[in-house]
């Protein structure tokens, strides 16, 4: 009986793969995180109704889409979006919903997670001071 053995003197120079967010990610669940005085004051999590979703598309638009409930109908808007580093740059026109008029607004959030399977983004509405009297969002995502 023989047995061979060999190296291979394969080159690892494949080129990075960098995950895109390009696509279709279910909303799974949030968490608001209310801050007064850098103290967090109230933690609030919720799951999301079956079927809300952010879709992002190669050209730059979006959809975000919110199923209906029983008090109000689906939610359906039309977006832009830019993406740089961890910055998640969304922009919403003005629209109507859930009864009440939107005016044109938006929202920067920073990416937590995003790889094939997960995307969690993080948005303070006051600004990059996540902790100092301030909401904070977390988003879950996955596809």
């Amino acid at each position: 009986m023989s047995f061979s053995v060999g190296c291979s003197k394969k080159s690892n120079t494949s080129p990075s793969t960098k995950t895109s967010i390009e696509g279709k990610w279910t909303e799974d669940s949030v968490t608001i995180i209310s801050y007064v005085n850098s103290k967090i004051t109230n933690t609030y999590k919720e799951s999301t109704p079956d079927g809300s979703f952010r879709q992002f598309n190669a050209n730059g638009t979006a959809i975000d889409y919110l199923p209906a409930d029983q008090s109000y109908p689906a939610v359906s808007v039309q977006i832009t979006y830019a993406l740089s580093n961890s910055i998640l740059t969304l922009n919403y026109p003005a629209y109507q919903a859930e009864g009440s008029t939107f005016s044109a607004y938006t929202d920067t959030w920073t990416i937590l997670t995003l790889n094939d399977h997960n995307l969690a983004i993080r948005y303070s509405d006051n600004g990059s001071d996540v902790s100092n009297n301030a909401d904070v969002q977390y988003f879950y995502y996955s596809r």
